[in-house]
């Protein structure tokens, strides 16, 4: 059973990946996302990258609409996603857990490590944020609460233990609730 801190940064996320705010998350919230990445990064279509980063926003669909729409109608509402989020991601078994918390990374670390240098830099970080449309103030403060090691940098390790804390924990003094930005102030 989820926890009241639980949906709330649940919901926080679905408000973030529904791109479109329809109250769905549907395919097309994912090629925004994707657009928006390109667009920020000054890709255009002839750009290497271009058709590798709309790649990795299919996938993370895919990876997600396969679990999350019970009722096949090509999109998920709110509903579906807290009924998945609860049996799959926040009160299921470690490996299923595992494999969930792999693919989250794996897709960030596609989209925002541009020098494929296996970390995220502040700059990186700041990308994530305006490709998400999120706060940009708040995400200087959300890299240093994430940046564990204190070597200005996000490796895998520290972003699953980000990961994790946001989807899972129950404390809201936890540094992962900081993966978005500040829990108190957003508004998506």
């Amino acid at each position: 059973m989820l926890t009241a801190f639980q949906k709330t940064k649940l919901q926080l996320f679905f408000d973030i990946i529904d791109y479109d705010k329809n109250g769905f998350v549907e395919k097309d919230d994912f090629i925004s996302i994707g657009e928006n990445i390109c667009a920020m990064l000054q890709l255009d279509e002839e750009n290497f990258y271009y058709p590798l980063i709309y790649a990795a926003c299919e996938k993370a669909w895919e990876d997600l609409y396969a679990y999350v729409d019970e009722d096949e109608d090509g999109r998920a509402s709110s509903g579906e996603w807290f009924k998945y989020a609860d049996e799959k991601i926040v009160n299921c078994d470690k490996s299923q857990y595992q494999l969930y918390l792999d693919k989250v990374v794996q897709h960030i670390f596609e989209l925002f490590d541009q020098n494929k240098d296996d970390f995220i830099s502040v700059n990186e970080y700041i990308n994530l944020f305006m490709s998400f449309r999120l706060e940009i103030r708040y995400s200087a403060k959300a890299f240093t609460k994430l940046d564990l090691n204190k070597d200005s940098l996000i490796s895998r390790e520290e972003l699953y233990t980000g990961v994790e804390q946001f989807f899972r924990s129950n404390d809201p003094s936890d540094k992962g609730n900081w993966l978005f930005g500040s829990l108190e102030d957003m508004k998506v």
